[in-house]
């Protein structure tokens, strides 16, 4: 997979998550109810930048309760 094919994915997930998240009687992100930053459980390191937006909707279509 090429880089701008590894942004277009990543792209696409925040996309969707945000449009499967709207409703007609509020906007709200999907993820606004995870509670903590994903943190690496290698390193014990909160992740920074895109990567916690990407991470989050990993989370979410993958049903995970924790971010660690």
């Amino acid at each position: 997979m090429s880089k701008q094919d590894i942004y277009q994915s990543v792209t696409d997930s925040i996309i969707a998550a945000i449009e499967n998240g709207q409703t007609a009687d509020k906007f709200e992100m999907p993820w606004s109810g995870f509670s903590s930053i994903p943190v690496n459980a290698h390193t014990g390191k909160s992740y920074r930048g895109v990567n916690i937006p990407v991470l989050w909707v990993s989370q979410m279509y993958s049903g995970f309760k924790s971010g660690y």
